[in-house]
């Protein structure tokens, strides 16, 4: 019988250093699938960035170029604006 019971405390004890091991193994890995998950959103914030920068670039571009050819042709330029305003408002309307 005592044999039996130190049998049993013995793979009690081994049951305990298994699950001391696996806790610190799945910390291990949560700690390392952490880091990988905050390098990647860093970089996905980063190509966000870059993408901002150029649409903000493509904008004032546009606006230049908008602003360019309004002073180029000023009659023209209300005469469009006045046209796309009421195609705007009849559409609305209905």
């Amino acid at each position: 019988m005592a044999t039996t019971t130190r049998n049993l405390e013995s793979e009690f004890d081994t049951l305990k250093q298994d699950l001391a091991t696996l806790r610190a193994d799945l910390g291990s890995l949560v700690g390392v699938l952490k880091d990988e998950g905050v390098a990647k959103l860093n970089g996905a914030a980063a190509q966000a960035s870059v993408a901002a920068g150029k649409a903000v670039d493509l904008g004032k571009q546009g606006v230049s170029e908008l602003e360019t050819t309004i002073a180029q042709r000023p009659l023209s330029s209300v005469l469009i604006a006045f046209g796309v305003g009421a195609v705007i408002g009849r559409l609305t309307l209905r």
